[in-house]
């Protein structure tokens, strides 16, 4: 997470000279973000929220699913790791395809819904199979979230500032991941793992808010294209 937070301050003040061949000096002067404005952009900071809503959420999966497991006697609580691990990677490959066919809005919305049903379900997991079943829609729901706003986070800005996209966008990520852990940490001690994976999965679904306000902006900024 330092070393994040370091290279999203050094971007601040680096200058991009860079001209493509295809666009005029001029152009390139009207897209260029000065300085802290670049943070500020409310369309880039829209995927930076969502980011760092879903990682704050499914921090306890990864930092207190162990010892969860152990306190209910789920000795192959491990393979939980695994299996979400796999699942991900899947949903990798797939999500690009399944675009084709659903929209952005509808599959983020899935996406959303799955991972906060994952997490609610570790709650009342007793057992190994419901872990499983967990870890599949976690795996699943989390990687899409994540893989289609961090292509949106480097779509809304000029292809100059794409490094700095990428950089703010895995900071939110690790941001989230932090403070979750510190959070969560917090809440299982005092209330129990059930409580804690509760409010977790109920957490995931603030991520619609900004979700619907993302593709609302989006579909403004197409309408005004059209005009």
């Amino acid at each position: 997470m330092k070393k994040r937070a370091i290279s999203f301050v050094i971007t601040l003040f680096i200058e991009e000279h860079y001209i493509s061949p295809k666009k005029t000096a001029a152009t390139e002067n009207n897209k260029k973000i000065p300085g802290l404005n670049k943070v500020l952009l409310p369309i880039m900071m829209m995927p930076m929220l969502i980011n760092f809503i879903i990682t704050f959420s499914n921090s306890p999966v990864n930092t207190f699913l162990t010892p969860c497991g152990l306190s209910r006697n789920l000795s192959q609580i491990g393979l939980y790791f695994i299996v979400n691990q796999g699942i991900c990677i899947a949903a990798r490959l797939l999500v690009g395809r399944t675009l084709e066919k659903i929209s952005k809005k509808t599959c983020t919305s899935i996406g959303i819904l799955l991972a906060a049903a994952g997490t609610s379900l570790i709650a009342a997991a007793y057992n190994m199979p419901l872990m499983l079943l967990s870890a599949v829609l976690v795996g699943i729901g989390y990687t899409i979230v994540t893989q289609i706003f961090q292509a949106e986070s480097f779509s809304c800005v000029p292809s100059s500032h794409r490094g700095f996209a990428g950089t703010a966008f895995m900071l939110a990520s690790s941001i989230g991941t932090g403070l979750g852990s510190s959070v969560w940490g917090a809440v299982s001690t005092s209330m129990g793992y059930s409580v804690t994976y509760t409010l977790a999965g109920i957490s995931t679904l603030i991520c619609f808010v900004f979700h619907r306000m993302h593709w609302r902006r989006m579909d403004t900024q197409d309408d005004d294209k059209l005009l």
